[in-house]
Parts: structure tokens; sequence; C-alpha cells
């Protein structure tokens, strides 16, 4: 990336790939007025193509200088594969202070899967700054519209007498998808094994199994749920999204609530004695919480988790949260730092108890519970679909919001805002004391805008437009400012390189 000037006609806005569905000629008037004072605007931002220069960025900027004929304009040239410019796009003109409405954003996840075939959900999610689970639900009237399709086609094949692997390459499509809609149609399944399908699960007879066989009569089978006590050891669980080979089998980790039970056989009680107790340290809702953990740490889904412990999951879910929970308290500058254990159990509806045995196999036994960011990557992909009711604070939507904020922010190289270290403050002490308190009072001021924002205060057109006004006046003093510190910073260096040459 590099800032240059050019000359403004020779920059395209390719409302193709542009995120916006309008401009807004009050927000251009302004910037116009500001410019013809000497205020100075971020560069906008586009890619270099065919001589020209793309607009990612820096609608509005870009069409002040026109209005003003100016014959060159600053910018930042981004190199960037022409298949992700919109989502490029979005992405900067969402981080601008007037974010994209729904609609815009919601066309540019449709146009990025549809025209840009940019499949991999989890990118886009993250491009756009959004979660994975909203990209889906847009995306899902498109993608069923896509497998209606694809089971057309496919069976309109199969009646010609194509063989699976035929279909496959047809359509371009993954053979274990066209099997599926082979089977759920109940359409012939049968064809040679080739020598690629001896080693992908090709069954005897030149048939192709619908799914693998269980490894061993011995182990249990789906429908059989057997006590979570008994859970020790190794079984295999049949898993029939995958059916890549034989072994596709979801193996359940070996549990240590059973080691934990033997220690407490055995437990120093009254004047420091040792002496046997029959009392169980482990209740129930404890075993089933931290046996939950351990198949989240193992791959399993919410669903299957609950099967297995025999509980809600709204349950599950909540353990999970709670254990995010305990991690952000380490932080005392997390919004959600500094509460008890009861205060964490009450928030998620869960028994204080069970909150304090989760701390304590966190603190004591970390190895046994999955770590904080695979945690947050499980729940964001077992989050419930629906949900009712305000959010309330310290809830499991509040703990992710703020957790994917934080990894959001590791993944930039950079600290949340309230893990700031202090240090970063102590400069300010070398003002003089009316500026540093002013300038204090200004960054509570901002704190005070975002929570009225935050509590839809700004319902007004007039008032929404003269607070963005304003803000964008600061934006053009602090531009103004760092020029400035940038000119004397640069001034002070070459001095000192004066004096060490000379």
């Amino acid at each position: 990336m590099k800032t240059i000037n050019v000359a403004v006609n020779k920059v395209t806005h390719n409302q193709g790939i542009y995120p916006r569905f309008s401009t807004d000629i009050d927000r251009i008037r302004l910037f116009s007025e500001l410019i013809e004072c000497g205020a100075h605007f971020p560069p906008i931002k586009v890619v270099q193509h065919d001589g020209f220069y793309v607009l990612l960025d820096g609608c509005h900027r870009l069409e002040a200088y026109k209005q003003l004929e100016k014959p060159k304009i600053p910018v930042e040239i981004w190199k960037i594969d022409q298949r992700h410019w919109r989502l490029a796009a979005a992405r900067f003109n969402n981080l601008s202070s007037k974010p994209l409405s729904r609609q815009e954003l919601q066309k540019t996840i449709r146009d990025a899967w549809e025209i840009d075939d940019l499949r991999d959900m989890n990118e886009i999610a993250h491009e756009l700054g959004c979660s994975e689970r909203y990209v889906r639900k847009i995306l899902k009237p498109v993608h069923d519209t896509e497998k209606e399709k694809l089971k057309k086609e496919v069976i309109s094949l199969k009646k010609e007498g194509l063989s699976n692997k035929e279909i496959a390459k047809k359509t371009d499509t993954p053979r274990t998808t066209i099997r599926r809609v082979i089977s759920e149609n109940k359409l012939p399944n049968r064809e040679a094994i080739s020598d690629e399908d001896k080693h992908t699960g090709g069954g005897q007879n030149g048939t192709v199994p619908k799914w693998p066989p269980f490894k061993d009569a011995e182990n249990p089978r789906e429908d059989e749920n057997p006590p979570l006590e008994s859970a020790v050891g190794y079984c295999y669980r049949n898993k029939p999204d995958e059916i890549a080979n034989n072994d596709c089998f979801i193996k359940e980790p070996r549990s240590i609530i059973p080691e934990l039970e033997k220690l407490d056989q055995k437990k120093v009680i009254r004047n420091g004695t040792s002496a046997q107790t029959n009392q169980p340290c482990l209740t129930l809702s404890e075993k089933q919480a931290l046996r939950a953990m351990e198949l989240a740490g193992a791959g399993w889904n919410v669903e299957q988790i609950t099967k297995r412990i025999d509980r809600t999951e709204q349950f599950v879910r909540n353990v999970a949260a709670s254990v995010i929970a305990l991690f952000q308290n380490q932080s005392s500058k997390h919004p959600l730092a500094g509460r008890s254990h009861a205060e964490i159990a009450e928030s998620l509806d869960m028994d204080t108890s069970v909150v304090e045995f989760i701390d304590e196999i966190v603190t004591h036994l970390p190895g046994v519970i999955p770590e904080r960011k695979n945690i947050w990557w499980w729940l964001r992909e077992n989050f419930p679909k629906y949900r009712s009711g305000a959010v309330g604070g310290g809830s499991l939507i509040d703990i992710v919001r703020y957790e994917t904020i934080y990894w959001k922010a590791i993944a930039d190289n950079m600290l949340p805002s309230w893990e700031e270290e202090k240090e970063q403050m102590k400069p300010l002490e070398e003002l003089p004391q009316d500026i540093e308190k002013r300038f204090l009072n200004y960054m509570d001021l901002i704190d005070e805008l975002i929570d009225i924002a935050n509590k839809g205060g700004f319902k007004a057109d007039k008032i929404t437009q003269a607070v963005l006004q304003r803000c964008n006046m600061v934006v053009t003093i602090q531009n103004k400012l760092r020029g400035k510190l940038g000119q004397r910073n640069i001034s002070a260096e070459d001095n000192k390189n004066r004096e060490s040459t000379g």
C-alpha cells in the first residue's frame, strides 16, 4: 500500500462492486466546505486496474473534490485480488463514520457468494466484521435455491445412466454430495468400485454402502445412551456427515470424572485428620458440566452433547459461556470483569456451585477444558437459532459479543480498548494541567455519546446529523494536529541527524 496524488478523472466509481446504494448530498456539501476551509481528509482507498484507479472507499470525498474542480486527490493504492474488491470496499466503508445499512450489507454478502464466487462463509464474515451465523442466515435462500437446482440436475443425469463419478465431474460437485442427493431421492445407487474407492469406504459386490459399518459390535450405537458414570475409556459413534472412510466415527474422549471421584474418597476433615467419607464431592450437575466441556473439546456439537449428558442445549451453552466469563474476569478493565461466581451464575441461570467447580478445574486442571479461543469458536458454531427478550448484561449473547471483539482485536495485532495499558496515559501528565483536564473531559464526553447511541438515544435525524457533523469536524482537527506533530517530529529527527553527522 502506498499514498500518492492522482488525477481526479482517473478514479472510477464502479457501482458494481461499491457497496453503497446512493450518496449523501448533504455529506458531500459538508466535505466541500471543510476542504475549502483548509481541512485535510484521509486519502481515499483505491486499487489500480487498466491505467485507472477503482474506488473502494471515499465516494463522498471524491465527489467533494469533483465539485470543487480539484485536479488531484490523495489516494491509498491497495493490492487486492479482484475477487475480493467487493468485500474490501464493504469493510472499508463499514469502518467509516457512516457504516453500511442493513440492506447494503446483505446485498454485499449475496453478491460475494453469487458473483465473486467466494464460497467460504467464515471468510465473508471475517472480512465484513459480522458473524458466520449472520452470513449463513442471509445466504440461506440462495443456498436452498442452489441445492434445489443441483438436485434436479443430479436426478436428470442419473436417469440418463451416468455414474456417480461422472455426475460429480460434470456438476463439479463432491461425490459425497452426489451420493447424498441420490440417497435422499431413493435413486438406484449401484456402480462399480474404482481403485479410488478402495480406501474411501467402497463396499463389496460392486456397491457403495450408504454409511460405513460400525467398527465393533460391542461399541454403543447411536440409539443407545449409556449412563454418564460409565463413560470411561473410548467408544465410537457413527457420524453420518463424514463418509470419507471406514473409520468415520466420532471418538468419545476419556473422562477425568472417575479420577476426580477417587481423589475425593479420602478427604481431610475436622481438625486436619484424614478420614474415609462416602459423600461424593461432585454433584450430578457438576459432572454433567465437566463432561459437556470434554465433549465440546472433542468436536461434538451441542445436539450430540445434549443427548449424551441428558441436559438441555441451554445448559450446555451456558456452561461454555461461564468458562469464557471466568477468563474475562481476569482482565480488570473488561466490561464484564469483577463479577463474583454468584453473579455469573445468576446472569446465565446456573447453579453457583457449578460455576465455582468450573473455576477450580480451569485453575488447577487447565488441560481438561478446551482453551479459551476453542470454546469461543465452539459457541459461535453452536449458537442458539432463536432468542426472545432483551439481552441482559453478562448473558450468553453479551459474553460472546465481547469475546468476538476481543479475538478480532487480537487477530489485528491490537489490544481491545478495555485492555490498553495504563502506561499509555502517562504521557498526558506532561501536558499543562488545564489541557490534560479538558482532554480527559473530552474523552468522557465521547464515552457518554457512545452510551447514548447504544441505548438508541439519537432518534431524531437532525440530532444524528448534527452529532455526525461535529464528529467529522473533530476528525479533521485530529488530522491537522497529527500533521503538525508529524512535521515537528521529522524536524527534530533531522536536527538530531545533523548533530550526529556534524
